[in-house]
């Protein structure tokens, strides 16, 4: 049987968890959350726009980035855990 793909709000809660659980790293979030390096920008500057991520460059190191989760995707995460847990994995 074929797994059915991953959708917009799954991706976004993938990149989510992989922050919260301390990676930092985009190169890193990518292989946690399995999602496409061609991908991974566009969803990474609409988590930043919509104040879920924070992405803070480091300019002793050209090209490093450091990725943070906000207080609001905090919550975001937790009303999503709480809802997949009413309608089932």
């Amino acid at each position: 049987m074929r797994k059915l793909k991953r959708g917009c709000l799954e991706l976004k809660r993938d990149v989510l968890r992989a922050v919260e659980r301390g990676y930092y790293r985009p190169n890193r979030i990518m292989q946690i959350a399995n999602i496409d390096p061609k991908r991974f920008p566009s969803l990474r500057q609409e988590l930043t726009d919509r104040g879920l991520i924070t992405v803070e460059e480091n300019t002793s190191r050209r090209g490093w980035r450091k990725v943070g989760l906000t207080e609001k995707g905090s919550r975001t995460l937790k009303l999503l855990r709480e809802l997949e847990g009413l309608i089932g994995p």
